[in-house]
C-alpha cells in the first residue's frame, strides 16, 4: 500500500478534496470492503430477516383484504410482523449507522498513522472499543442535536421561497458538524462536547466549501443510490408486469414474496453503505481544513529539514 499511500494531513481546494477522496476510495475501497463485511455480517443477514417480515406482513394484509375474509387475529398476526419489522429495522439501522460511522473514521485515523501500511482488523477493534463510551455519549448528544435542527428546520421551512433554501444549508451544516466532529473524537481522542467545539471550530472556519463538499458529496451518492436502486426496481417492476399481464395473485406467490425481499433488502444494504462512503468525504475534509488551520504536518516536515540540515 506505500506506493498507492496518500497523504491526508495536506491542505487542499475544493476540487482536490473531491479528487483526492476519489483517488482514496480507489486504493483503499477494496480494503475497506472486506473490514466492512467482517463488522456487517450478521447484520446483513439480520436486514435480511427484517426484510423478509416486513414483505410477509404487508402481502398478507393485501392478501387478507383481497379475498374480503380478513379477521381480528388475522390483523394482529400481520401487523404484528409488520410492526416487529419496522422495530428491528430502526434499531439495528441506528447500532450499523453508529458502527460504520466508526468504522470509516478509525479506518482513516489508522490509515494516516499507519502511513498507508495495511490495517489488521484487530487495529480497528480496539480502537472502537478504547473510544466506545465517548462514541455512545456522542451519538447520544446527535440525537438531542439532531431533534432541535429537525424541529428549528420545519420552523424555517415554512417562510415563503427562502425556507426551503435554508432548509437545506441547515440540514448540509448540522452533517459537515457531525462529520467533523466525529473525526475530531476519533483522531484526536477528543472528549464529545469537546469534539463538536472543534468541530463548529473546524466547520466556522472553512464554511462554504464544508457545505460544498457536502452537497456535490450528497448529490454524487443520490445519483449512485438511484442506479443501484434501479436494479431491483426493474427486477420488481418487470415481475410484476408479467404477474398482470398473466393474472397471477401476486400476494400468494412465493417468487413474489423472494422479489419484494431482495428489492427490499438492497435498499438497506445500499442506503448503509452509501452512508458510510460519504463519511468518507467528511474525513477526507477534516484532514484538509486541520492542516490548513493549524499546519501541525507542515510544521514537522520544516523541522525535519531544519534536523537533517543540523
Amino acid at each position: 500500500m506505500k506506493d498507492t499511500y496518500i497523504e491526508l494531513r495536506q491542505q487542499r481546494d475544493f476540487g482536490l478534496i473531491i479528487s483526492d477522496y476519489f483517488e482514496f476510495l480507489k486504493y483503499n475501497l477494496k480494503s475497506f470492503f472486506n473490514l466492512f463485511l467482517r463488522y456487517n455480517g450478521i447484520f446483513i443477514i439480520i436486514f435480511l430477516g427484517v426484510s423478509y417480515l416486513l414483505v410477509t406482513g404487508f402481502m398478507g394484509l393485501i392478501r387478507s383484504e383481497v379475498a374480503g375474509a380478513t379477521t381480528t387475529a388475522d390483523e394482529f398476526t400481520f401487523g404484528m410482523s409488520i410492526g416487529i419489522g419496522v422495530f428491528l429495522l430502526i434499531v439495528f439501522l441506528m447500532i450499523v449507522v453508529l458502527l460504520n460511522y466508526s468504522l470509516t473514521s478509525v479506518y482513516m485515523t489508522l490509515y494516516d498513522k499507519n502511513k498507508g501500511e495495511k490495517i489488521a482488523p484487530g487495529q480497528v477493534k480496539k480502537m472502537i472499543l478504547d473510544r466506545l463510551g465517548s462514541i455512545i455519549i456522542f451519538v447520544l448528544l446527535m440525537a438531542a442535536l439532531y431533534i432541535v435542527f429537525i424541529i428549528t428546520g420545519f420552523v424555517i421551512s415554512l417562510i415563503p421561497i427562502i425556507g426551503i433554501f435554508a432548509y437545506y444549508l441547515m440540514i448540509y451544516s448540522f452533517n459537515a458538524w457531525i462529520g467533523l466532529s466525529f473525526m475530531a473524537m476519533i483522531y484526536e481522542d477528543r472528549s464529545p462536547s469537546n469534539a463538536l467545539g472543534e468541530g463548529l471550530n473546524l466547520l466556522t472556519t472553512n464554511y462554504w466549501k464544508c457545505i460544498g463538499i457536502n452537497f456535490i458529496m450528497g448529490l454524487i451518492v443520490m445519483v449512485v443510490l438511484g442506479a443501484v436502486y434501479l436494479v431491483p426496481g426493474i427486477l420488481t417492476g418487470i415481475y410484476v408486469f408479467h404477474a398482470v399481464d398473466t393474472n397471477i395473485d401476486v400476494s400468494e406467490s412465493v417468487f413474489a414474496t423472494i422479489i419484494f425481499t431482495f428489492t427490499f433488502f438492497m435498499i438497506i444494504v445500499a442506503t448503509i453503505l452509501s452512508n458510510t462512503l460519504q463519511q468518507f468525504s467528511n474525513g477526507m475534509l477534516y484532514f484538509s481544513i486541520h492542516e490548513e488551520k493549524y499546519n501541525y504536518n507542515t510544521r514537522s516536515k520544516i523541522e525535519q529539514i531544519g534536523i537533517h540540515e543540523d
